[in-house]
């Protein structure tokens, strides 16, 4: 009898899980400023950065747990006049938000993890950065309205080479990323 049981409850369990009242839709725009931290980018500067990220939040008790994809724009002015475009590029990732709700401010850990391409063109030459593209921070989000919120969140981000175009100059790209968000949930 116990034995019966038990799949009941785990079947119970897994369609309260797939009801869509306990899951929210997720939908962030993200504006961010990028510090160029290593010469991975030799020849980068600080720059803008733009993400969009959509997916599910789920409001599991005490936890805000948020799947979600996410993608991003890689911009870095460059130091050198012969690269006046600077460097552009873009990034895919999924990933997590794992915080609690405490009376509407939402306190956050965040990871992604994808592809990304950043590249630059020189006045004789162009240089290629792919692979990897690997994020993690923290980030907080107040409660404006019932499906508004805005917030802040800070990261350092990785793009860890798979491919580079210049071998003799290849390392992994690393910046810290800080800026605001503004999110809905629907």
């Amino acid at each position: 009898m116990p034995r019966s049981i038990l799949p009941t409850a785990l079947a119970i369990a897994v369609a309260l899980l797939a009801t869509p009242a306990l899951a929210e839709f997720h939908f962030a725009i993200d504006g961010d400023y990028a510090v160029n931290t290593n010469d991975g980018l030799r020849s980068a500067d600080s720059g803008p950065h733009v993400g969009v990220r959509i997916g599910w939040a789920f409001d599991v008790p005490v936890v805000d747990l948020v799947l979600e994809a996410r993608g991003t724009t890689i911009n870095f002015p460059s130091t050198l006049a012969e690269e006046k475009d600077g460097w552009g590029g873009f990034g895919a990732q999924g990933g997590f938000r794992i915080g609690v709700d405490i009376a509407g401010l939402r306190p956050a850990l965040f990871a992604h993890a994808g592809y990304g391409q950043t590249e630059v063109d020189g006045s004789d030459y162009s240089e290629l950065h792919n692979g990897y593209l690997i994020d993690a921070g923290l980030s907080t989000t107040f409660t404006l309205l019932p499906v508004v919120g805005i917030g802040a969140q800070v990261a350092y981000n990785w793009l860890i080479e798979e491919e580079h175009s210049n071998t003799a100059l290849e390392r992994n790209a690393e910046w810290i990323s800080f800026g605001l968000h503004l999110e809905f949930r629907l």
